[in-house]
């Protein structure tokens, strides 16, 4: 079987969507697939290659097409950048594809004209003109990173043939050794005896994200505790650090995916904030770092929202309330304080073993392979 995965965007990219697709290549690969990922030839500030910067082998093929700077002229800029690129890869690779996989609904649409088999990964619903338009193409096919994606689809009539649900996932964790997990705690000046709560993620002005509850958490936990937020940029920290509560804080901006594996060592539970009241947060996200925090054996604080509840349930999390965080937040380190974190951990990593990325791409490729016939008609 053959892929031809199409990413209009930068790569490699300090934000999530190049890890997922970087990771998605590399496991359908490993199922056997010949993946081969385009992508643009966009200027870069990161100078390491693809692969040793997402720690991945070199299992896949990635070809880079010349980029247009469509894209800067915003709404409509970005909407022709999408069509010529994919219009490049049709002229350019051809169509002799068993299928064509893509993040983006105006790739997908396209897509689906240009090329025999299309799956369209979904990570926010079109319930427009694009969603009613690809859902009637029987060549498109729809792969949704939550359940509430599709019924969101499915609420304004958008139909599509063959249709799956693939929550992100992540690899299994490796612990670092005690050294590493020392020399990080030195280097940012952690006192021994400091016990810290870890957020990695954006930290981009969005108030879902919910960065904004963590500095609420923070002003109320006890003293020995510390929320240190691994993400974004500089410039974003600065603005957060206007904010109250961010003196109880520990910033840092994002690091490479090769790199957060010892600031999961050094953390003693993980946090994820989410907020209610978005849809993006209640019904369509599958945050990659919910996984991680499966995999990485640390008693997890997560926002009560369906989209959260899709994956894990209050066996494997501790749950707060997204409105009214700082009792179920302060609940919790109680809970900690008193070694009840241990069961929570015993069955998120039980979890974690049947959501990693080579888990989710056996159900992909079986998802693949039931298309071919149908999608070609």
């Amino acid at each position: 079987m053959t892929l031809l995965y199409l990413a209009n965007s930068r790569l490699p990219t300090e934000k999530a969507h190049g890890k997922q697709i970087v990771k998605t290549c590399a496991a359908l690969a490993d199922t056997g697939i010949q993946v081969t990922l385009i992508h643009p030839s966009r200027e870069n500030p990161i100078s390491a290659d693809l692969f040793s910067y997402y720690g991945v082998s070199p299992t896949f093929q990635v070809r880079e097409l010349a980029a247009s700077r469509l894209f800067l002229l915003r709404k409509i800029g970005f909407a022709l950048s999408h069509i010529l690129f994919t219009l490049k890869a049709r002229i350019r690779l051809g169509a002799e594809w068993d299928h064509v996989y893509t993040r983006d609904p105006l790739i997908a649409l396209l897509g689906g004209i240009l090329f025999p088999s299309v799956v369209w990964e979904a990570h926010q619903p079109q319930t427009g003109l694009v969603g009613k338009l690809l859902s009637k193409n029987k060549r498109v096919q729809l792969v949704a990173i939550t359940q509430g994606i599709i019924d969101a689809q499915h609420a304004h009539g958008r139909h599509f043939s063959k249709e799956l649900v693939a929550a992100d996932a992540a690899d299994p964790f490796i612990v670092p050794t005690q050294t590493a997990i020392e020399a990080l705690r030195t280097r940012l000046a952690l006192p021994p005896t400091t016990r810290i709560m870890l957020y990695a993620g954006s930290i981009a002005l969005y108030p879902w994200k919910g960065v904004d509850t963590l500095l609420e958490i923070a002003k109320a936990l006890p003293t020995t505790w510390k929320i240190v937020i691994l993400g974004g940029t500089t410039e974003q920290i600065r603005a957060w650090q206007q904010k109250d509560g961010s003196e109880r804080c520990l910033w840092h901006p994002a690091v490479p995916p090769t790199e957060v594996r010892a600031w999961y060592g050094v953390a003693d539970a993980f946090v994820l904030p989410n907020r209610a009241g978005y849809a993006s947060s209640e019904r369509y996200t599958s945050p990659m770092k919910l996984f991680e925090y499966l995999a990485a054996g640390k008693p997890i604080l997560a926002s009560k929202l369906p989209s959260i509840q899709e994956v894990v349930n209050d066996d494997e999390v501790w749950f707060m309330d997204p409105e009214h965080p700082t009792p179920d937040a302060l609940a919790f380190i109680q809970a900690l304080e008193h070694g009840k974190g241990a069961s929570l951990v015993q069955q998120a990593l039980h979890k974690s073993q049947s959501n990693t990325w080579q888990a989710r791409a056996q159900r992909l490729s079986s998802f693949l392979s039931t298309i071919p016939s149908e999608s070609q008609t």
